[in-house]
């Protein structure tokens, strides 16, 4: 649960700054990620309570362009401000401008390692110096309700993975609730990797192999990933609580002996 002292801050409160002008972070926290001892920054936001203006800072150094609707700047505001929090966890000092590349993907301020997601109103940061570490994907998920798993579920879900579901986990999770998890594992698998390879990709890439309570397997494809050794094992560690998906997937340095 989130301490009262942390609800209700403005995000420039949040920041540091003394001008308290506006309630668009309704709440942060900070938590561990599943899986790992890394420490991440969550927080809610109010898309109404947004103005253009407060957040400029963040705003010039990002790829959303100026004519973007509210709620994109919104949501690209919350994630940043998770990771300016998680900065200064580290570095006490002001935090860099976040800038992105041309696919919108964050460069992160050398040497740190970090990622972004949000999703209805929350957002998620984590940033980290581990010098184990090579690069991290988080993301954020509702639920999907039943209209929205059918009209997705092609995409995202190879026969082999259906058949997986029906034959070993039917009877453990609703059929939503499983897309929502391997839709959610396999956008953390893109954000983790996309820094190595340095190439979009589609779902297809990743395979579900077993799914545990905490961690989902999957194994990578070289005819999507042609970096890598083809049927490369990646795990991918999960958390469901308040109606929404959290997944990690952290890649060592170790992963390197799977790279071509």
């Amino acid at each position: 649960m989130m301490s009262s002292n942390e609800r209700c801050l403005s995000s420039n409160q949040c920041i540091g700054s003394d001008n308290l002008s506006n309630v668009f972070v309704t709440a942060r926290q900070l938590i561990t990620l599943p899986g790992s001892h890394l420490l991440a920054w969550t927080c809610l936001f109010n898309i109404d309570e947004f103005n253009n203006n407060q957040f400029n800072f963040i705003l010039k150094g990002s790829s959303v362009s100026v004519r973007a609707v509210a709620k994109r700047k919104a949501e690209h505001v919350a994630g940043r401000l998770c990771i300016h929090w998680c900065y200064q966890m580290w570095v006490n000092q002001t935090p860099p401008l976040i800038y992105s590349d041309k696919h919108g993907c964050p460069i992160w301020p050398v040497p740190f390692k970090g990622s972004i997601s949000h999703c209805n109103g929350k957002a998620v940061g984590v940033l980290t110096l581990d010098p184990h570490i090579q690069s991290l994907g988080l993301d954020i998920e509702t639920l999907l309700d039943d209209k929205t798993t059918a009209d997705i579920v092609s995409m995202v879900l190879s026969s082999e993975e259906l058949s997986l579901y029906a034959s070993a986990y039917k009877e453990k999770m609703l059929f939503s609730c499983y897309v929502t998890l391997i839709f959610s594992a396999k956008e953390a698998i893109y954000k983790a990797l996309y820094p190595i390879v340095k190439h979009m990709f589609d779902f297809s890439a990743a395979s579900v192999v077993a799914v545990s309570n905490t961690n989902i397997r999957f194994i990578l494809h070289s005819h999507a990933l042609p970096e890598l050794v083809d049927m490369t094992p990646i795990d991918v560690s999960y958390r469901i609580e308040d109606n929404s998906v959290l997944c990690a997937c952290v890649i060592e340095n170790s992963f390197n002996r799977y790279v071509r």
